[in-house]
């Protein structure tokens, strides 16, 4: 079952590259008709500089900039792949209304498979997304944040609202979709104990928590 999880992962993430790459492209023509039209702009701030109207050139250069600025692509981490997986999951959450506070911050160089932090992330990413969906949109959010510490372990914490609907049992949650244990914690508890790690999930009546340690091998 986790090898058909795999190989579902590695197909997701090939799509979710692909997704990212037009959307790169798409911003990329975006900024070459703005920059090409920044001179008619430039025209128009000497005039309004002339005129001595400050209010007017304000306003203008903050349209500008949000234009520029707009779907921009945010770099949170130097490899390609987890940064599409993370811009997607990102776009996602925001789309469907969840308040999002991340801050990542990996390993440089990865050393970490990235297929093994790309199925552990985007597991995570996905249950937490799942579980915002199950509760009104003013009360969504989902915080994740990674840390790097001295004597080489990441640790991983995912926070995220839900609805507080759990099956929980002596070996941990079973998944509220099918009968069975959740096949995406199964995956990152996988990972994480193929490098020496460890999962901690818990929940209380509005919040569910992942807790992740790797160990970062010599």
């Amino acid at each position: 079952m986790l090898e058909q999880t795999q190989l579902k992962e590695r197909s997701q993430l090939l799509e979710i590259q692909s997704h990212q790459y037009y959307a790169l492209q798409e911003h990329i023509r975006q900024t070459a008709r703005l920059r090409h039209d920044f001179r008619h702009s430039v025209h128009l701030l000497a005039l309004l500089a002339e005129q001595g109207d400050l209010s007017s050139i304000r306003t203008h250069l903050t349209e500008y900039e949000t234009r520029l600025t707009k779907n921009a692509p945010v770099n949170y981490c130097r490899n390609a792949a987890l940064n599409a997986l993370f811009s997607y999951y990102h776009e996602l959450a925001l789309s469907k209304e969840i308040t999002v506070d991340w801050n990542i911050a990996l390993p440089d160089p990865l050393i970490f498979s990235e297929l093994d932090l790309a199925a552990l992330f985007g597991n995570l990413m996905e249950n937490a997304v799942a579980g915002c969906l199950s509760i009104p949109e003013e009360s969504r959010f989902f915080n994740l944040t990674t840390e790097l510490h001295h004597g080489g372990r990441l640790y991983i914490v995912s926070t995220n609202s839900f609805d507080g609907n759990v099956l929980k049992v002596k070996d941990g949650y079973r998944s509220t979709k099918h009968s069975g244990k959740g096949i995406g914690l199964a995956s990152i508890t996988a990972i994480a104990e193929k490098y020496d790690g460890t999962v901690r999930a818990s929940n209380n009546d509005k919040e569910f928590f992942v807790d992740v340690f790797l160990k970062i091998r010599p």
